[in-house]
């Protein structure tokens, strides 16, 4: 069954760029991926890369900005009687 998951070594070769290239795309969030068990088979804290987002940032698209999270109290968390 082929998995449209890739590894770090496997994303690189299929992107045709080094590892410094990969690595600085991930840590700049043009390349979305995930860290840890994507399949039971997988040990966890490995990157792996979907061939969908990897073939965007290949055509140069960027993922969508990250909305910002916004902080929720739950009422009367914060008064002081």
């Amino acid at each position: 069954m082929e998995t449209p998951w890739m590894t770090f070594a496997e994303a690189c070769a299929y992107a045709r760029v080094g590892q410094q290239s990969m690595y600085r795309a991930l840590r700049t969030r043009e390349l979305k991926a995930t860290q840890g068990a994507v399949r039971p088979d997988t040990e966890r804290g490995r990157w792996r890369i979907h061939r969908d987002d990897l073939d965007e940032w290949i055509r140069g698209e960027r993922p969508p900005e990250p909305k910002p999270l916004r902080r929720v109290f739950p009422k009367n968390a914060c008064s002081r009687e």
